[in-house]
């Protein structure tokens, strides 16, 4: 009965694990959740955030009860094992068995968000016409709109991720809609300009007096509406960002497959190679005993 108990706890320990790096992880590709909240405190008291301390730390809080309680079973397990190559063989292949499970589940990750992500907008489309009426009283389409109107070439701001690996920026422009002419109002829309390379943001940028995308509530990025602030642009709330990328909808799904995936075949290829020292190792033994 006990070891009935201590089993079903140490399933339970590792799907808790497995929830834990999923939600942050989600939370840190479509900034949202804890991952978000974490980073708007970072941001209000020292004007920036640290990406992946603000995944890591709560992450290891929250799965700390379960790691420690995975790592009691194992000392348990070891302390009851006779040492010697058999036990170790035998050791070498329990990790292989759970590093595949936990390939397992990533790839069912990955699979699941890219099931998910056919079911999201992808672009093609037809838009719905919003003005600043619908603006104003909120409640905006989720499927892909158009907008006629101007930039406000007064009012711009944006934010850079340059890295040894990353070089990109993204730029978001003030948009007065058709029927909002008054400057002096809180700027309610922008559109949003992505880079892959920060030089590239400098460029001039023309833009049409009809822009077509997908309507995100409160979009601004912390760092960019604290620079708008602080140059005194007052911002309407809520205010929204105009992502004109086809794939804008679908990006949050396809980059958790795409992590999911690699995670999935960084784990199945150590289960080969721990799967084969085990097996290995015991036949080594077989031969000479």
């Amino acid at each position: 009965m006990h070891d009935s108990r201590s089993r079903v706890l140490l399933i339970l320990s590792w799907a808790w694990v497995v929830v834990v790096v999923a939600y942050l992880g989600w939370g840190a590709v479509t900034y949202s959740g804890l991952y978000r909240w974490l980073a708007d405190f970072q941001l209000a008291r020292t004007g920036r955030y640290y990406s992946g301390l603000t995944a890591l730390v709560p992450g290891f809080v929250l799965a700390a009860p379960a790691l420690w309680y995975i790592r009691l079973r194992t000392q348990i397990a070891q302390a009851l094992q006779d040492p010697g190559p058999a036990a170790e063989a035998r050791r070498i292949g329990r990790v292989a068995r759970l590093t595949a499970v936990i390939g397992m589940a990533a790839g069912v990750i990955a699979g699941g968000a890219y099931m998910l992500s056919q079911g999201v907008p992808d672009g093609s489309e037809a838009p719905v016409l919003v003005d600043a009426a619908q603006l104003r009283q909120g409640g905006v389409p989720q499927r892909k709109v158009k907008i006629r109107g101007a930039v406000d070439p007064d009012v711009q701001t944006g934010m850079s991720e340059t890295s040894r690996y990353v070089d990109r920026s993204s730029v978001y422009f003030a948009f007065r809609p058709e029927g909002e002419s008054d400057k002096a109002a809180p700027v309610r829309l922008f559109v949003e300009r992505s880079f892959g390379n920060s030089r590239d943001a400098a460029t001039t940028q023309g833009f049409l007096p009809e822009q077509t995308g997908y309507l995100i509530e409160n979009g601004l990025p912390p760092p960019a509406l604290q620079d708008l602030q602080a140059r005194g642009v007052r911002v309407a709330s809520p205010h929204y960002v105009l992502r004109t990328r086809s794939e804008a909808r679908r990006e949050p799904y396809y980059i958790t497959a795409g992590v999911a995936a690699l995670t999935s075949f960084a784990c199945f290829t150590v289960a080969l190679i721990g799967g084969l020292q085990s097996w290995s190792r015991s036949r080594r033994l077989r031969s000479t005993g």
